[in-house]
């Protein structure tokens, strides 16, 4: 577990087209936190599913570009 992190890690890296800084993240206090706006997609089955459909789960979006060539290499673990 803690081998993929790191490799999803290095991944995200790769993608980064300059040297920045990285700035810790921070979790909002309940108070400030919004749900996520519902959307519409259909799955790899062609199912159409709603982000309301797994409202108290996890989810995991993964945003990769067709030039980035380690997200060209992690698109086939989705699959």
């Amino acid at each position: 577990m803690l081998a993929a992190a790191l490799l999803v890690g290095c991944f995200m890296q790769g993608c980064s087209s300059t040297s920045r800084s990285v700035k810790a993240a921070s979790v909002k206090p309940d108070k400030d936190r919004k749900p996520a706006p519902d959307f519409t997609l259909k799955d790899a089955d062609g199912k159409v599913v709603h982000l309301t459909d797994y409202r108290g789960k996890v989810v995991l979006l993964d945003f990769w570009a067709t030039w980035c060539g380690p997200c060209k290499i992690e698109i086939p673990w989705f699959m």
